[in-house]
């Protein structure tokens, strides 16, 4: 078994959130495709608002929906069969981390949908969905360079579909 490469993307960029967007249809020969959000240019070095889509029925970059604002650092998560939810991240270089919680859906591929806070601002993190829950977990602050602000030594986990966060024991 060895690596693959896909095609280069449209804008070339860092620190972007990536994530898979899974395809509901289960007889499809193309299961999932691939979202990479925001980062930074790699020419200008611009914080990017943009969203590029790999089609795996094409093998093609296609343009996604554009982010409500410029964003780095952010994760994106798979959430359910339609839809990816993405938290966090910076919206400008060095800048304060962002609390911010947004989704995105397969189906409509329209827009980004808001759907609240974290308690705690996060930043090139980890987050991940095990069954009735999310969790954000501690991010690496080495990106953000000298701002304490970003440093956090909690979890959050979420247990009523992003109704209402509570810290982690």
């Amino acid at each position: 078994m060895k690596w693959l490469t896909f095609p280069q993307l449209q804008t070339g960029r860092y620190y972007q959130g990536c994530g898979t967007i899974r395809n509901t249809n289960v007889d499809s020969t193309y299961p999932n495709d691939l979202i990479v959000l925001g980062g930074i240019d790699k020419d200008t070095s611009d914080i990017l608002a943009s969203a590029e889509i790999y089609r795996s029925e094409g093998s093609a970059w296609v343009n996604g929906p554009t982010f409500p604002t410029p964003i780095y650092g952010s994760t994106v998560v798979q959430y359910n069969s339609d839809t990816i939810i993405v938290v966090g991240g910076a919206m400008e270089y060095a800048g304060n981390p962002s609390s911010a919680i947004y989704s995105f859906s397969r189906s409509t591929q329209s827009e980004f949908v808001y759907l609240g806070e974290t308690i705690q601002s996060r930043f090139a993190h980890v987050s991940i969905l095990v069954p009735k829950n999310f969790v954000n977990c501690m991010e690496d602050v080495s990106l953000m360079g000298p701002n304490e602000e970003a440093i956090s030594d909690e979890l959050e986990l979420h247990t009523t579909l992003f109704r209402n966060w509570g810290a982690g024991d």
